[in-house]
């Protein structure tokens, strides 16, 4: 599954909408439920499944998908 595809499914799993909805530049603020809680769970639910850990200031100043996305695969790298 590419990076896209994993974000869309994790926003799906944490906010109960349809995978369809997030694209790259789909806005967090935009969505609908989305609060602090939700980025952090969603925060979780990425860490756990990439391995990877993520700064919480760049993760939380990431406003869109295709940002969330270049954000991952920078710690990737």
């Amino acid at each position: 599954m590419d990076d896209t595809g994993l974000l869309s499914s994790l926003l799906a799993e944490v906010t109960g909408l349809s995978p369809s909805r997030f694209h790259d530049d789909a806005r967090f603020e935009s969505i609908e439920g989305w609060s602090s809680l939700t980025a952090l769970r969603l925060l979780v639910r990425l860490e756990a499944l990439t391995g990877v850990e993520l700064d919480l200031r760049r993760y939380l100043a990431c406003e869109t998908v295709s940002e969330l996305i270049g954000l991952l695969r920078s710690a990737q790298a």
